[in-house]
């Protein structure tokens, strides 16, 4: 599903001529336009403002640790910014704890899974989209579909330098590419965000 794969593939021997590289092909949702001039009224908690979100299950390699501190970091001098984390996995008792910890439970939030019309409207309110998966043990991101979900849909986004996520995001036009440390992460998402 990405160059990235299929490269993998052929380091460990599959036979190159037998492989193509077929890329996922993502919905265009009817009624973009119109989501986003209701959502506020049907958010009137998130009506003012600047919305991050993520999208992904709240496994290690998905990076939800790494963006919770650079998000931590975002928000101290943009107190009007909310990040909505959807999602759900063995790792959410672990980044609940985090959130306590750095006494953001009202500004990063996680709200578990959702129906598709939430995730939409979640699309809708959203200035940035951002996931900054790595490697760990033998994970790589394949490609990255999210990061297509959210530009079908207009929101640029920040995603890390890692797996078929580069082949998704245009560095500079339709987002960010990141090295996976808050230290990266957290310039660029304030630069979007501004």
């Amino acid at each position: 599903n990405s160059q990235h794969t299929y490269d993998l593939a052929v380091s460990s021997s599959v036979d190159a001529d037998k492989m193509k590289i077929v890329y996922l092909g993502v919905d265009v949702p009817a009624g973009v336009e119109e989501d986003r001039r209701g959502v506020r009224e049907r958010h009137p908690d998130l009506a003012a403002s600047r919305v991050v979100l993520t999208v992904g299950r709240l496994v290690r390699q998905k990076g939800h640790r790494l963006l919770i501190e650079a998000m931590d970091d975002v928000m101290r001098t943009r107190p009007d910014v909310v990040h909505i984390i959807v999602g759900d996995g063995p790792e959410r008792g672990a980044l609940a704890t985090q959130i306590r910890r750095l006494d953001r439970e009202g500004t990063i939030r996680l709200v578990g899974r959702q129906e598709q019309e939430v995730l939409e409207d979640y699309f809708a309110l959203a200035r940035v989209f951002a996931l900054t998966s790595h490697a760990t043990h033998s994970f790589v991101e394949g490609l990255g579909y999210v990061f297509l979900e959210a530009a079908v849909r207009g929101v640029p986004a920040v995603g890390t330098r890692h797996g078929g996520i580069p082949e998704v995001i245009q560095h500079g036009e339709t987002g960010y590419l990141v090295d996976p440390e808050p230290g990266s992460v957290a310039p660029r998402l304030g630069e979007m965000l501004d």
